[in-house]
């Protein structure tokens, strides 16, 4: 009987979700909105309330906004101008807690609060009352904004207006966050049990259990599924159907965000250790370890290269591990090219303070941490290093854009 109410719960949210049957989502929003709204956030929690603090005046200029998150402030930056805009505190440096969706950014601070707010100016559209601990970034599903909790619940919200469509508690430990494709809603547990639900249907269509603790949300990809466990293992799964298509023993847990590309998967394990495997197959092809550092927010993935902070950025091949360059280097030579093209088209002379100009400006040097992982927007990698810059790294150009010091 328990496990029928469950499925049937399970089935109400996804219909809600996807608004299958329009009368029967109101009614069931109107009954869960009216239980949690009510009095404000200030007087219901005795929390403060914030708003965002305009930097600088948005302009049609800035076509690409950038949100990131640096001392307890999400802020937005246009690229555009060189600047940022405004900022909105959170009151700690959570891990990438929002998603933009054109016009409207959606975040969420320590207190659990959930906000949309105008991209532009920062302005407060709504805000709400989560109550549990968000874990992992938002989703957005069809004009819905989809969040997971530590405890185990699921909410969905309307993205006009921040009403509470459903929440379904799945009275387990969510490993990271969800995952949608196509039609399938996939819940990855802490406690080693994966579930793949029909986004139109509300059927159950696969679940697949193992004996190893999942702390790391998985990585859909190509048709699979991947995810590692703390009893060494990583897997691969089709992702329609459940079904195992191989494991691998990697000889340590798997604790820390992995990167899958088109052929191989690098995991990043403890002791400085970095392992590769082959996509298909789950054989392991190279292993490479780097002493005195330890892997946490230091790296991210590009289009065909990875790239490691130690703390110099370092580009290496994910096919065979092998350094494909040193940003030092590569930047100094483009750098001497721009000097020699400059020189053969008879171009004005570079005098010393231009000189100094352009390496403090263009050609730098990155010798810094992230203190968050990178954000990927498109083509672009941006973070704020331990030396409060912002940095805007061109994953297609492999060079670094902008070099912002923050106040």
């Amino acid at each position: 009987m328990r496990k029928n109410a469950k499925s049937l719960f399970v089935t109400i949210i996804i219909l809600v979700l996807l608004s299958v049957d329009p009368l029967y989502s109101q009614n069931i929003t109107n009954t869960i909105t009216n239980t949690m709204e009510g009095n404000s956030v200030k007087e219901r929690f005795g929390l403060p309330t914030y708003s965002s603090e305009i930097i600088n005046e948005y302009s049609a200029e800035d076509k690409i906004v950038l949100p990131f998150v640096y001392n307890g402030f999400i802020y937005t930056f246009s690229l555009n101008r060189k600047r940022p805009l405004w900022r909105f505190f959170i009151g700690g440096d959570l891990e990438n807690p929002f998603v933009l969706n054109g016009k409207r950014l959606f975040f969420f601070d320590i207190y659990n609060r959930l906000y949309s707010v105008n991209l532009a100016d920062g302005k407060l559209m709504w805000i709400r009352d989560v109550n549990d601990e968000i874990i992992g970034q938002p989703f957005i599903v069809k004009n819905k904004i989809v969040i997971a909790t530590q405890k185990g619940n699921i909410l969905a919200f309307s993205e006009a207006d921040g009403k509470l469509i459903m929440q379904y508690d799945t009275e387990r430990e969510i490993a990271g966050g969800i995952n949608f494709y196509n039609n399938l809603m996939i819940i990855a547990f802490k406690e080693g049990l994966i579930e793949a639900y029909n986004i139109y249907t509300g059927k159950k269509v696969w679940q697949f259990a193992n004996t190893g603790f999942i702390s790391v949300k998985p990585v859909v990809n190509k048709g699979k599924l991947f995810f590692g466990t703390w009893d060494n293992n990583f897997y691969s799964l089709d992702v329609k159907e459940g079904k195992l298509v191989w494991v691998n023993y990697v000889g340590s847990e798997v604790s820390r965000d992995f990167l899958v590309f088109k052929n191989s998967i690098v995991l990043f394990l403890s002791g400085g250790e970095i392992l590769s495997l082959n996509k298909q197959n789950g054989v392991i092809e190279w292993v490479k370890y780097f002493k005195g550092i330890d892997f946490d927010y230091n790296y991210f993935g590009g289009i065909d290269k990875f790239y490691v902070f130690i703390p110099e950025l370092i580009a290496y091949d994910p096919n065979n591990g092998s350094m494909v360059f040193a940003y030092r280097e590569r930047t100094y030579k483009l750098y001497e090219d721009m000097l020699f093209d400059m020189m053969v088209e008879g171009k004005h002379f570079i005098d010393e303070k231009e000189r100094e100009k352009l390496l403090r400006d263009k050609y730098f040097v990155v010798n810094n941490y992230p203190i968050l992982p990178p954000v990927k927007s498109d083509d672009l990698a941006y973070y704020v290093g331990d030396d409060s810059n912002l940095y805007v790294y061109d994953i297609k150009k492999d060079f670094f854009i902008l070099k912002y010091k923050l106040e």
